[in-house]
């Protein structure tokens, strides 16, 4: 069975800094007793202000170092308005710099590193399938 659903990760703000993210369990933050096999990350910028230039990555993190990894090697810096989907999971065909095949480790998650102090205004949001 599988069971579909969505969380924000960040409402839409204004950023000049990286925010801090929270870390998700696969199990149990997304508000699903299932792991989640799949998820979507949309990103939606809707204002810049000069030369804004921030960085996703999506990450998986090992108990045994301590230590975060990327799932998808080095996802495409966001500058402009506009909306990107970061694709990961068993289903998930592979697009360079946006998407990767595998499953999704017990702990992941995604930071939005900012390269200068520009505005930018974007929301993260989080769909996900579940088994």
């Amino acid at each position: 069975m599988a069971i579909k659903g969505n969380a924000t990760i960040l409402a839409s703000a204004a950023r000049t800094a990286t925010p801090t993210i929270q870390e998700f369990d696969n199990t149990t933050n997304i508000g699903t007793s299932f792991r989640i096999t799949d998820i979507h990350i949309i990103i939606d910028v809707t204002a810049v202000t000069a030369t804004p230039v921030v960085t996703p990555a999506l990450e998986g993190f090992d108990p045994l170092s301590s230590k975060w990894y990327p799932l998808i090697a080095a996802i495409t810096a966001i500058t402009a308005t506009g909306t990107t989907a970061i694709k990961y999971g068993v289903n998930t065909a592979v697009v360079a710099n946006n998407a990767n095949q595998g499953f999704i480790p017990e702990t992941f998650r995604l930071t939005m590193t900012h390269a200068d102090a520009d505005s930018i205004t974007y929301s993260v949001g989080i769909n996900h399938i579940s088994r």
